[in-house]
């Protein structure tokens, strides 16, 4: 288009930055009595950039430049709508995915055997689940060791289905097992995009070989930061499916014609009624052998008679583990 003469025009042609606008500068008649025509470079007046970043006053920004510019704050505008829209930042499916809560003290390194669990909510797949870490106050990476998975199933109750995105720090792949407590499928670097996955149906997710930390399964189509929960918040939620626990009983005028019962209420209700093991660690007076007589979802009963006819006082105390797990 450069170099060619207005009156030889006859269509619009796209411009290119070594075109010229020409003007007539009304002031300068060294050449006409009506003014001199003189040409500017476009790019002295039309701005292509798409960022808009030279901010001047004295640029045109073209239409393609001004649509650029609009389509990336409806970018993220979209990010923002899918924050505050889906449940905001903290919303999100995985429990304690950032390793910080670990009530079975499972040890950096030791063997986790096929369905063991080691940090909360965090079991070993098919071929086992060993892995290292050093454990800090807050967010901690583990390595997960060569051949071995991790496995975290997402009770139902907690699955708002729809889009869904599974993003995570480290080099640990993962699959995810759709509508099913069993991963499957091939193994992919993070973000991942769920689709398929139905509202109020068990889901799971699976990681191999690799460093991994800050688990994050959110609403929406758009991978968001981790935002990590409270210690506490995050202990309660893993409590509704394990907690450990103590206690300790004395009775007095105890003999073989009384049962002696002592319950435990849960600190959170668990999911289901869960499997109890009790563990004596001291007795007097009463037998080593606890019986667990009634387990519901938020406590247990157990009781125990002593082996003497005459009366006495008797205590005992216990450990005790209350299992929920998917």
């Amino acid at each position: 288009m450069a170099d060619s003469k207005i009156t030889g025009l006859t269509t619009l042609s796209a411009l290119s930055s070594g075109d010229y606008l020409p003007i007539v500068d009304v002031l300068d008649t060294t050449q006409a009595a009506t003014g001199t025509t003189k040409k500017v470079a476009i790019s002295s007046i039309i701005d292509t950039d798409g960022t808009l970043a030279a901010n001047s006053d004295t640029k045109i920004p073209s239409q393609k430049a001004v649509k650029t510019y609009a389509d990336t704050k409806t970018t993220l505008a979209t990010v923002q709508q899918d924050v505050s829209t889906n449940y905001g930042m903290a919303r999100q499916a995985i429990m304690n995915g950032n390793f910080v809560v670990n009530q079975r003290v499972y040890v950096s390194g030791a063997t986790l055997a096929v369905g063991a669990y080691g940090h909360d909510r965090w079991k070993a797949g098919a071929s086992g689940g060993d892995y290292t870490f050093t454990q800090l106050a807050s967010s901690t990476q583990i390595t997960i060791a060569s051949g071995k998975s991790l496995i975290q199933v997402i009770e139902d109750k907690n699955v708002v289905g729809g889009n869904m995105m599974l993003s995570w720090t480290g080099t640990a792949q993962a699959r995810v097992g759709i509508n099913s407590a069993t991963p499957s499928g091939s193994y992919a670097s993070s973000p991942i995009a769920i689709t398929t996955q139905t509202a109020g149906t068990v889901m799971s997710v699976e990681f191999n070989t690799g460093t991994l930390g800050k688990v994050i399964v959110n609403s929406g189509t758009v991978a968001l930061p981790f935002q990590p929960k409270s210690y506490e918040e995050e202990l309660r939620a893993c409590q509704r499916y394990y907690e450990t626990g103590f206690f300790y009983a004395a009775f007095g005028n105890i003999t073989t014609t009384i049962e002696h019962l002592y319950s435990v209420i849960f600190k959170v209700t668990k999911r289901v009624a869960p499997t109890v093991v009790d563990t004596n660690l001291g007795v007097s007076n009463f037998g080593t052998t606890p019986g667990v007589t009634t387990t519901v979802d938020t406590g247990y009963y157990l009781s125990r008679r002593t082996s003497s006819a005459t009366a006495s006082n008797g205590w005992w105390a216990s450990s005790w583990t209350a299992s929920a797990e998917l």
